[in-house]
């Protein structure tokens, strides 16, 4: 499910992409070409269902990527402009370029996550024209995680 929500905030025009998905890997293709005009998109809030922990599955990690019971979960967008930062950090190295658009800290046993990014930091598209994006929540090890049955929300903001 996919809802699109236009509004104005400090005088420049943002569109809001709201997507619902049982899986952690969300591929939207739009009706319309959306055009995007500066060309930035930002994670504005993220809601899900507890964690399902690997080690709880039968699956023994060689690295076990939880610290405690925190997860931290790669928000990964195909038209990202790869090579970007995330917290100030370079989300790459010289042999392979990723496409981060942000980094969640989950908790897992806390029954559902629910994330609202106050001050979000917009990433560098490859294009303005969308016909489609696609979403990945991947661990430290590349993985894609599990979450317990429900929907994970993914709240995206474009300008």
């Amino acid at each position: 499910m996919i809802l699109l929500y236009n509004f104005n905030l400090n005088m420049t025009f943002e569109k809001q992409i709201v997507l619902i998905s049982e899986a952690p890997k969300l591929t939207i293709n739009f009706d319309h070409m959306l055009n995007v005009e500066k060309k930035m998109i930002a994670l504005l809030g993220f809601q899900s269902p507890d964690i399902v922990e690997e080690r709880s599955r039968k699956r023994v990690y060689k690295e076990s990527y939880f610290i405690g019971s925190i997860l931290s979960v790669y928000v990964y967008c195909d038209k990202v402009k790869e090579n970007v930062f995330v917290n100030d950090l370079k989300s790459s190295n010289v042999s392979t370029a990723i496409k981060c658009l942000d980094i969640l800290q989950l908790r897992s046993g806390k029954g559902y996550n629910s994330i609202e990014i106050q001050n979000p930091r917009y990433q560098e598209l490859t294009t303005s024209s969308l016909f489609s994006l696609e979403i990945e929540l991947r661990d430290f090890g590349g993985n894609l995680v599990h979450f317990e049955s429900g929907f994970v929300i993914v709240k995206l903001g474009v300008k």
